[in-house]
C-alpha cells in the first residue's frame, strides 16, 4: 500500500489519487519531483546513507529538492534534530548509532522538506518505549499543524491511538475507524 501511495509501485489496475494528484498522470522526473516536494516517508529500514552524517542524512532531501538556502538548511536540520533527540549525534555516522537513532534520523529527514504528507512503515518499532512515545507525540504534533501522517503498524496499541484507524487483510478493507 505504501509503495502504491508513493508512486514507488504502480497499481496494474485502477489508479492512485494522493492529495488530488493523480500519480499514473505524471512521468517519472515528475513523479520523483512530487515525491521530494509533497511527501516524507520513513521507511522501516531506515535507508539512511551510511557515509554521509546523521545530519548530512537530515538535509540530503532540503539538497535534492532545492528546498531552504544552503545558509538556512543547518538551522532546520539543527531543529530537526532537536525534535527527535538526537542533536548531540548530528556528526555521527549511522554505524555509530543504535537502531533506534537511525529511525528517529529517519523521522527527522521524512519532515525536512516540510511536505504535507508523511508516511511511516512502523516507525516506532526501533524504539524503547520511552523514544517511541516521544515519536508519536511528534506524529500527533505535526498532524496539529495541519500534516496528514500516514502510518503502518501491526501494533493495536499504536493504532488505538490514532485519529482513523484502517484495518486491512489480505489487500481488502476489513475496518474503517475515526476515533
Amino acid at each position: 500500500l505504501l509503495n502504491m501511495l508513493t508512486g514507488v509501485d504502480r497499481p496494474t489496475s485502477g489508479e492512485v489519487i494522493v492529495n488530488g494528484q493523480s500519480l499514473a498522470a505524471l512521468s517519472e522526473d515528475a513523479l520523483a519531483h512530487w515525491r521530494r516536494r509533497e511527501i516524507g516517508i520513513v521507511f522501516q529500514f531506515f535507508n539512511l546513507v551510511p557515509v554521509l552524517s546523521v545530519a548530512q542524512n537530515v538535509q540530503l532531501p532540503m539538497e535534492l529538492a532545492g528546498m531552504y538556502t544552503p545558509q538556512a538548511r543547518p538551522l532546520r536540520v539543527a531543529t530537526l534534530l532537536e525534535e527527535v533527540n538526537l542533536a548531540e549525534r548530528a556528526s555521527w555516522l549511522p554505524s555509530r548509532v543504535s537502531g533506534g537513532d537511525q529511525q528517529r534520523a529517519a523521522i527527522a529527514r521524512a519532515n525536512a522538506n516540510d511536505p504535507p504528507l508523511i508516511f511511516g512503515d512502523e516507525p516506532t518499532g526501533r524504539q524503547d518505549p520511552r523514544a517511541a512515545e516521544a515519536c508519536f507525540n511528534l506524529f500527533h504534533t505535526w498532524v496539529d499543524a495541519g500534516k496528514t501522517f500516514l502510518m503502518v503498524t501491526h501494533s493495536r496499541s499504536l493504532a488505538a491511538r490514532t485519529r482513523r484507524t484502517i484495518e486491512i487483510a489480505d489487500g481488502r478493507l476489513i475496518r474503517d475507524d475515526h476515533h
